[in-house]
Formats: C-alpha cells, structure tokens, sequence
C-alpha cells in the first residue's frame, strides 16, 4: 500500500484488496492452486471471498475461539478499529454466559441470543458485524455451511453516513471503505497513533483537518504528511503552573 511500483496509498486498498503475501501453508488455507516454492511471496487471492486486511487469516484467528468463529470478538474489533465506535459495558451489568453449543446449532444461532438479554443494546451493534464473517471459521478459512446448514452473513448497520445493507463480510467491507465514517475513523486512528494517546476535546481542530484531508480515494500517504504538521503535533499544551514566555 505505501511502498512499490503498485501502492496507492488508498483506504480502499486496506480495506478491500485481495492481494496478501503467503506462503505454502496459507495457499493451502486460502485456496491458491499453483504456488510453488518456498517462503512468503506476493498472491491474489479470490476476491469473491477475500477483500482487504479483515478477511485474513491473521485477523480472524486471532478474533475466535480456539475451535470456532467469535462473531462478538470480530465485530467488536471493526467498530473499535474501523468505525471509533466505543462500546462501554456498565460496571453493574453481568454479562450472561453463552449457553453451550448445541448439536446441529449454528454459530450465528448460538450468538443471537444476545438480542434477548440485558446486553441488546451492544449486541445490536455488535452483532450484524460480527455475523458478516461467518464465512470464516476459526483459522479463517473459507466456509459455506456451518453444522450442515448453509451460513447466513447477511445483515444491516446503520452508519452515520447512512444504511448499509451486506451478505459476508467482502460486501460489508466494500461498503465500510466507501464510507465517510471509516474515513473519518482512519484520520483519527492515524493521529492517535502518531501522538501515541488519545485525542484531546481541545484538539478537535487538527483532528477536523486531518479528516478533511482523506477524501474518497485520497492518498493516506498525503494523510501521514499531514500529521506531522496539525497544531496538536508540532505545539505542546501548556501544563498546569507553567508560565507562557
């Protein structure tokens, strides 16, 4: 994305690509035919199940369980990651277990309990994510059934931009990278990471601006730049008992 004769430097391309960087072991996970050799090398994987960061196998793994998908873990990371939503569970709630499995029951099945317990109103943000990468087991290969029953990954979530409808998650990403929220969440991320904490309410001009600068197709190489010039990074605030000069 940010170096090499084919980087762009696009949201999009993190987000929806279907190129990766694997060896044997993963050709086989992903289902790439013909890869020789040995060591990590440049593919294209299939584009009608892969598209962008969030549907490989680095993610998913790591967001299941040891045996099975984890919609809530998945879900969770793309609203805190992708979109800034933060999700704050009161410190009097007691989140019910999941019940356990039951033969024949699906994943989605068994997490859309959440709709019926005092944690609905998380879950019905957290869920339809969630749900959109269903067709990702636990090591994050490629699944159309789940238990003998074919997997269900459609789903809605309201963004601040508008509705997004999608079945599986390459759709859900496509929509997510040609939105105005996950733009936004991506300056603010960037700026985060750059200052190595959370933004302050007294910086919201610089965030603003950075903002501004990831327009639809912008180069978020452009967006880097930036940062390292917004008010927040080249002034420090004055602290408490100093005395400006």
């Amino acid at each position: 994305m940010f170096f090499g004769a084919k980087a762009d430097g696009k949201l999009e391309t993190v987000l929806t690509s279907p190129s990766s960087v694997i060896d044997s072991g993963l050709a086989k996970l992903y289902g790439v035919t013909g890869f020789t050799g040995q060591g990590m090398k440049p593919a294209e994987l299939d584009p009608t199940q892969r598209a962008g960061i969030f549907t490989q196998a680095s993610f998913l793994t790591a967001m299941a369980d040891a045996i099975d998908s984890h919609p809530v873990k998945r879900g969770a990371a793309i609203l805190r990651r992708v979109l800034c939503i933060e999700l704050e569970v009161p410190a009097t709630l007691v989140v019910p277990p999941l019940p356990e499995p039951q033969p024949g029951q699906t994943t989605r099945e068994r997490f859309s309990i959440h709709s019926m317990s005092p944690c609905a109103t998380c879950h019905t943000q957290i869920d339809p994510i969630g749900f959109a990468f269903e067709h990702y087991d636990a090591i994050g290969a490629f699944r159309t059934q789940d238990t003998g029953k074919t997997v269900d990954a459609k789903g809605t979530f309201e963004l601040m931009s508008g509705e997004v409808k999608f079945d599986g998650a390459v759709e859900l990403m496509k929509n997510l990278a040609a939105s105005s929220d996950a733009r936004e969440c991506m300056a603010t991320q960037w700026l985060r990471y750059t200052l190595r904490r959370r933004e302050l309410d007294s910086e919201d001009p610089s965030l603003k601006v950075l903002q501004g600068k990831l327009s639809a197709g912008a180069d978020m190489r452009q967006l880097m730049v930036a940062a390292t010039k917004a008010r927040t990074f080249t002034h420090r605030a004055i602290a408490p008992g100093e005395v400006m000069p």
